[in-house]
């Protein structure tokens, strides 16, 4: 389905279209497509037209515009033309910012088909500007999208606002974010790695806080908090909760206390059966070679009887 995400964070509106028209470092276009919403779709033109927005309302603090990227799945790209799909980009956009300047563009030099959007934080209509509070935020404008998508035949297979994933399919807005992961890079990826392979093998909180230890973490797990929050020993600076790791990397088991509770009171029931099984194992053991002993002890005693 059509999933849109935070761009690169630059406040500028011209610093953001540029970045979008141009490969980095080179005056080459990226672009395969271009359009305006209540602006120019020519570049340099929807800059200046962004600009007399600012000058109108006076607003020349803070982000002149917001940086969004809606990126669409092989299923979509094989069901319509890139032609087709940038202008249903057009269409989600319109439902989504109705009193905005926007531009965008279309790139398609990465796996998928995607749509830059560059959104004139100053509202055309009231001077107000534009407010995207955080990751809740962007959960909101993702569930417009879901709805708009729906109608233009972009996704007709999940229930709106909801998406399902494998665990360990990595779910953020953020895309600096995401490259990181990508490319191997990402602190709260490897601080997920290293909890996850705690959890797999903890019996119970304290077995669980140790294995963290061991392996360089800081587990804040109180009884007074709802979350757990870890941290490098060495950079205590870098934390995150445990169910920001369950949202971003789908790792469902991470999600609550009592979940990860639950998976240390089956984890010690494996561990009691393994013991179990290894203890009857070694006792039938020991029980063949008692009877090996005395067949063996008796066919000597046959022999001798000889």
């Amino acid at each position: 389905m059509a999933i849109i995400s935070a761009g690169k964070g630059s406040s500028s509106a011209a610093g953001s279209i540029k970045y979008v028209q141009y490969e980095k470092g080179t005056t080459n276009t990226r672009i395969i497509f271009s359009d305006g919403i209540n602006c120019s779709p020519y570049y340099k033109d929807a800059i200046h037209d962004f600009e007399l927005i600012r000058d109108t309302f006076q607003k020349y603090g803070g982000r002149e515009a917001h940086h969004m990227v809606l990126a669409f799945s092989p299923a979509e790209e094989t069901k319509f033309t890139p032609k087709e799909l940038f202008q249903k980009s057009i269409e989600i956009t319109k439902k989504i910012f109705p009193d905005n300047q926007i531009w965008l563009g279309m790139h398609n030099d990465t796996e998928h088909l995607h749509v830059h959007i560059v959104i004139n934080s100053v509202n055309l209509e009231t001077g107000n500007k534009l407010q995207i509070a955080g990751r809740k935020g962007m959960h909101d404008i993702m569930e417009k999208v879901q709805l708009k998508a729906h109608e233009l035949g972009l996704d007709t297979t999940l229930s709106i606002g909801r998406k399902q994933y494998e665990q360990g399919h990595v779910v953020t807005h953020n895309i600096i974010e995401h490259k990181l992961i990508e490319h191997g890079k990402s602190w709260k990826a490897d601080i997920a790695e290293k909890v996850y392979t705690a959890l797999e093998h903890a019996k119970n909180k304290t077995d669980f806080i140790l294995r963290c230890n061991e392996c360089g973490l800081i587990c804040n797990w109180s009884n007074t908090r709802k979350h757990i929050t870890f941290a490098y020993i060495n950079d205590p600076l870098k934390k995150v909760r445990n169910t920001n790791l369950a949202k971003t990397f789908t790792l469902n088991n991470l999600s609550s206390k009592d979940t990860m509770q639950a998976i240390f009171r089956i984890n010690k029931e494996n561990y009691t059966r393994q013991i179990a099984t290894k203890t009857l194992e070694l006792e039938q053991s020991k029980t063949l070679d008692r009877e090996r002993t005395r067949k063996l002890a008796r066919t000597r005693s046959m022999s001798l009887g000889r």
